[in-house]
């Protein structure tokens, strides 16, 4: 296809695990797709998959619109992360994996809610010692399936919207934190 087009294709993960898997092997596919995320598309966007990067990118430009978000990698990390967020907080990895870890481990939860430091403080503890990369936030309470909508953009170099797609999650298993099992695409 890459050669019918002259140029090389744009591909769309349709899920997590087909972006992980482009992003591993982005060197083997790079002569023959290119992915959203990098400036110029020649590049990874591999920077983009890690929250706690993509956090720092867009503190930069956005920083009144982020809520606080902390890496938590190391036991070295935990104190820092426990006094800079509000409480309720949440805590998810950092990154994802192939296996779903994270997910498996807490019942198919994508996020675990803490209420107070002291809940925190244990919990992390532990997550890090059983090896997880995690991303400490802020919660930011929703009231209802229209609060919080993943939003798809693709734009043009020139900045104009090529490509937008709105997700609202009608049903999230298992509440309040798990997967859209029910995802409806709407302008």
């Amino acid at each position: 296809l890459a050669e019918q087009w002259g140029q090389r294709l744009m591909a769309m993960p349709s899920s997590d695990t087909n972006l992980m898997f482009l992003l591993d092997n982005f060197a083997r596919f790079a002569p023959f797709i290119r992915l959203m995320g990098h400036r110029d598309f020649n590049g990874s966007p591999a920077h983009l998959v890690d929250k706690a990067q993509c956090y720092d990118l867009l503190t930069a430009k956005l920083p009144e619109m982020m809520p606080t978000s902390v890496r938590c990698a190391a036991a070295k990390d935990i104190d820092a992360a426990v006094e800079a967020v509000t409480y309720p907080a949440v805590y998810k990895p950092a990154v994802k994996d192939y296996g779903q870890t994270f997910y498996t481990a807490h019942d198919g939860k994508k996020a675990i809610e803490c209420g107070d430091a002291d809940g925190l403080r244990q919990a992390l503890k532990a997550e890090v010692a059983a090896g997880f990369d995690l991303v400490v936030q802020d919660k930011i309470w929703f009231e209802s399936a229209q609060d919080e909508i993943p939003f798809y953009l693709y734009a043009g170099e020139d900045g104009k919207i090529q490509m937008a797609a709105n997700g609202i999650k009608e049903e999230i298993y298992p509440p309040p934190f798990g997967t859209a099992i029910v995802l409806r695409f709407e302008w």
